[in-house]
């Protein structure tokens, strides 16, 4: 007898499977994205300690600064208003 491919898939797990796969991918995308967060938030950290130390970036007044990086959209509060996501 052949299979019949019209079955849909839920029928063939449960729904606490279902529930158990989604969580688990849902919490391994998060703690991937934790991970790059914090990859990201340090090279942040290390690339203002660089800037710091530029004579060119030194000459410029804090306002010109915070105007160079918000057009980069570098600065932490722009970058932590776009990239949130909800936690569970």
């Amino acid at each position: 007898m052949m299979a019949d491919h019209r079955m849909p898939i839920h029928w063939a797990c449960s729904d606490i499977t279902k529930r158990d796969i989604f969580f688990s991918i849902y919490k391994l995308l998060r703690d991937a994205l934790n991970k790059l967060n914090v990859e990201h938030s340090s090279r942040h950290e290390q690339d203002i300690e660089r800037l710091a130390g530029d004579s060119n970036w030194q000459q410029l007044d804090p306002e010109q600064r915070n105007l160079r990086m918000s057009e980069k959209r570098l600065t932490l509060s722009t970058w932590s208003r776009e990239c949130s996501w909800p936690t569970v």
